[in-house]
């Protein structure tokens, strides 16, 4: 499917926040291939749209899959489209991921959980730049494409347990980026509540809720890996 890299902000200026930015921007002047490693939620893919959104590629589409649970058959058909009657339920020509995001970027999440076969695949296209539909006899078409892959995995030791191509490996990891889980840096926890709980506050027609030092150590108890909190409610004096 094709994202939006318009709708994504970067939030934090702890020291660990500030790396990550200037590695975002890093890798933004760049047009290499990039590796981006981190625990489930901690928001890679915000990461691989900020760095499509300041790149030289922003003009042109961000396409992203999620690479973790496809069968073989649906995830080659994703990728690389196929033609009409290739398979059953094929009822038109598709172009694939990797076709519409021509001249922009392709981000790969989870691409760890790739079985060897679709390692394989991915590999000849990062060679080649050639992609062909499933089912066509035509001769495969060039495209221009950044990769941007992500996994929550150790593809080293992945490598090392015969699960992950090493080749595969290095061509993805030109640029190396780690995302760091909340809980190594809890210095952000003060502007991410500020900037979760402020729509709500809007919406609500609520006074803006201030920070303490009682909610920082109640809520660093309770920091999960990822960033994310859908709901928000201010912890009562009576509440642990």
């Amino acid at each position: 499917m094709t994202a939006s890299a318009q709708d994504v902000c970067f939030v934090g200026s702890s020291r660990i926040s500030m790396q990550l930015s200037h590695e975002i921007e890093m890798a933004a002047r760049s047009d290499a291939k990039v590796l981006i490693t981190g625990e489930t939620g901690v928001g890679k893919d915000v990461v691989a749209r900020l760095i499509h959104r300041s790149s030289a590629r922003s003009h042109a589409p961000l396409s992203a899959i999620n690479c973790a649970g496809l069968p073989d058959s649906l995830l080659e058909s994703e990728l690389f489209g196929h033609v009409r009657g290739s398979f059953t339920g094929a009822f038109r020509d598709k172009p694939g991921l990797l076709e519409v995001a021509d001249r922009g970027t392709a981000f790969l999440d989870e691409a760890g959980e790739m079985s060897t076969r679709m390692q394989g695949m991915l590999l000849r296209f990062l060679e080649t730049g050639e992609v062909q539909r499933v089912g066509s006899e035509r001769t495969a078409r060039h495209v221009n494409v950044r990769v941007i892959a992500a996994t929550n995995r150790d593809l080293v030791q992945q490598i090392g347990a015969g699960a992950f191509r090493e080749d595969l490996y290095y061509r993805l990891n030109v640029i190396r980026i780690h995302v760091a889980p909340l809980r190594e840096r809890r210095d952000d926890i003060p502007e991410l509540f500020a900037f979760f709980s402020a729509p709500f506050a809007r919406d609500r027609s609520e006074r803006k809720q201030e920070w303490t030092t009682t909610p920082t150590r109640r809520w660093s108890e309770r920091i999960r890996p990822a960033a994310v909190w859908p709901r928000w409610r201010p912890a009562g004096p009576e509440e642990d």
